[in-house]
């Protein structure tokens, strides 16, 4: 089966609040819905994430980068990619590299979804995996108007209601004082059975960012993640692993495999939750994972769950399925039919592909054209 063509369209949601984290201020959660024209006329539709980048101006990046794959098999997965994947190269402005690695992430992604409808198969299981329950983790606790324990309550009361099996935790505000008492007000008030992960979204120095692993020891945290600034982060998350007090993780930030890679070749990180949908699409997130396991780390997946829900059922020593709450990502909740938390856990549907209907009515309503 080859491609005729590939269109992207840019959808954005605006939330009727922020959602503050220690470095930044989400106000709408931003998807590319891509769609794939086969050589006998099929259509196939699904969505990538799009995270903070300008949504239109990736969807128009992806719709003429996309062209480049007309006439080509959708089995020629590793040809395609490295294709796609030579245009971001000779690129030197840090800028135009992220959108133009977002912009190819979002085609790889596009095309084995159609690979999974040609096929009729799952995506989980052209990734060697088969459909199953994988424990799902809510991205909670950001900073409110009110105090940490409200954020902490109102974070727990999610976790209750949806019966995740654990929560990731906002922190990295400045006075660390206030997010050890946070971070104890979720382990007594989630109970001694909720995971929790810690993610300062590298808000910290190192110095401060022992002091939070030393007190997060008596909570047990399974990592933290992100802990210290980006400028040195390497060096300053290699230091903390040294140290022994919590895992750490990073990788939802680069921009591409090779950087993710690196994190690990550089002994940083003991969880690495690199992005298909911000850094190179599935076929580069597969050769993060394929180091990572061989390499003895553990192997996340940052938010987008329609697409942590396949990659990480072929993976021994994985992470969690990443959710937000209905307010936080509409998309998961309204315009897909997402298969609810069971026992804690999300597994991916049987249906082809990533296996999930998109509701026209709701692109339609929320597209936003460059």
């Amino acid at each position: 089966m080859k491609v005729a063509g590939i269109s992207v369209e840019a959808v954005v949601v605006p939330f009727d609040k922020p959602f503050r984290g220690s470095s930044y201020t989400v106000v709408s959660r931003r998807v590319l819905v891509a769609r794939v024209t086969l050589d006998d006329g099929t259509v196939t539709v699904c969505h990538s994430g799009n995270g903070h980048e300008d949504a239109p101006l990736v969807a128009k990046l992806a719709t003429e980068i996309g062209q480049l794959m007309v006439g080509k098999s959708l089995h020629s997965v590793e040809q395609n990619w490295a294709q796609l994947f030579d245009i971001a190269g000779p690129v030197q402005s840090p800028w135009r590299q992220r959108n133009l690695t977002h912009a190819i992430a979002t085609v790889d992604t596009a095309l084995w979804h159609a690979l999974g409808v040609t096929t009729e198969q799952p995506l989980c299981r052209l990734l060697g995996g088969d459909p199953a329950p994988i424990p799902a983790m809510y991205i909670g606790g950001y900073y409110g108007e009110g105090t940490a324990r409200q954020d902490v309550e109102d974070a727990i009361e999610f976790v209750n209601r949806s019966g995740v099996a654990a929560v990731k935790l906002k922190v990295g505000n400045p006075d660390v004082d206030q997010d050890i008492e946070k971070l104890r007000l979720t382990r007594e008030l989630g109970g001694e059975d909720l995971q929790i992960v810690c993610d300062a979204n590298g808000g910290w120095d190192l110095r401060t960012a022992r002091r939070f692993a030393d007190a997060a020891v008596d909570y047990r945290i399974e990592w933290l993640e992100e802990p210290v600034h980006w400028h040195s982060d390497v060096d300053g998350m290699r230091l903390m692993r040294a140290n022994g007090k919590v895992e750490i993780g990073a990788g939802q930030s680069e921009t591409s495999p090779q950087r993710a890679a690196k994190l690990i070749m550089d002994g940083a990180v003991d969880v690495v939750n690199f992005d298909a949908s911000w850094g190179g699409g599935i076929t580069g997130w597969r050769k993060v994972a394929g180091i990572a396991e061989l390499s003895g780390v553990r192997v996340a997946h940052h938010s987008e769950p329609q697409l942590g829900m396949h990659l990480l059922a072929g993976i021994r020593h994985r992470g969690y399925v990443e959710i937000y709450e209905p307010e936080r990502d509409p998309v998961w909740y309204e315009m897909v039919d997402a298969p609810p938390v069971v026992g804690g856990a999300i597994t991916a549907p049987y249906g082809p592909g990533i296996g999930l209907t998109i509701d026209e009515s709701f692109v339609k309503r929320y597209r936003v054209d460059a």
